[in-house]
């Protein structure tokens, strides 16, 4: 386990005021549960400390020093003073990377509920912090399928924290949460436009453009995924089933009766599902 404190210069003499304004790294970690957390900090391959202040700091306040590239367990006292001390000075506290922590293991174990309840109690202690809030926006989809608070979550994150990739997974789960199949296949076109041309997201697009009774819609989507796929099985298939369901089966029929007398080995004629 690995938790990753970061702090703007050091508490002062008041344990409030920091004594400098550079950014210091204090990297804890465990192998279990039952171990105590050890503490490292950051040194140069030459064996200098990056920044000396923080050692000078800790000895000045009584408590062990990691040697560079090395570590040095704490005590639960000495655990809790030192991120006591830490807590004024830190983005993200102690406890909040703790929660964190809890609330994903939770959501890991299958404990969903209670994962989305530690979720919320982060965001009450680090309102701010950007991985609690991606924590509540993926818990709210995936959990209480609230699309509502899920999508009002999406809207406050700040630009450019999400990649546009995992941005558009983000509004296709909420748009599935809605049955928005314009909102989803929209989605998926942007992904295509992007440069992603895989066959699976001509399926994909096809298919919501389909549940959006958007016939013509998803028979161009199969069509230009089979023009850039030609051989795909799938794609032909999704197309012959959308062509039926269009009111057009003799031009499906066709297409299958082609893939029917494809004489490869491996070509769709020896698949169960093209005779279906």
């Amino acid at each position: 386990m690995f938790r990753r404190l970061q702090s703007t210069g050091l508490p002062g003499a008041d344990d409030s005021a920091p004594t400098t304004s550079s950014t210091m790294f204090w990297d804890f970690r465990r192998e279990t549960e039952d171990q105590p957390w050890t503490l490292e900090l950051q040194a140069w391959a030459s064996g200098a400390w990056r920044t000396p202040a923080q050692a000078d700091w800790l000895a000045a306040q009584g408590l062990p020093v990691p040697p560079p590239h090395g570590a040095v367990a704490r005590a639960p006292d000495q655990l809790d003073r030192l991120t006591s001390l830490l807590a004024p000075v830190c983005a993200v506290s102690w406890q909040a990377l703790a929660l964190h922590e809890e609330a994903v293991q939770a959501h890991n174990r299958g404990r969903a509920h209670e994962a989305l309840a530690k979720a919320e109690q982060l965001m009450g202690i680090a309102p701010a912090w950007e991985d609690a809030r991606l924590l509540q926006l993926t818990l709210l989809i995936q959990v209480e399928r609230d699309a509502d608070r899920a999508e009002a979550a999406l809207h406050g994150l700040p630009a450019g924290l999400v990649a546009p990739a995992q941005l558009r997974a983000l509004r296709q789960s909420i748009a599935l949460l809605r049955d928005d199949w314009p909102a989803y296949a929209a989605e998926v076109r942007a992904t295509i436009d992007e440069g992603d041309t895989s066959w699976w997201h001509f399926e994909v697009l096809g298919l919501s453009l389909w549940a959006a009774q958007e016939l013509g819609a998803a028979r161009a989507a199969f069509e230009e995924g089979l023009a850039l796929h030609p051989d795909h099985r799938d794609l032909q298939l999704r197309w012959a089933e959308v062509v039926a369901a269009a009111g057009d089966p003799e031009a499906a029929l066709a297409r299958l009766d082609r893939m029917l007398a494809d004489p490869r080995p491996e070509g769709p004629r020896a698949h169960a599902k093209t005779w279906a």
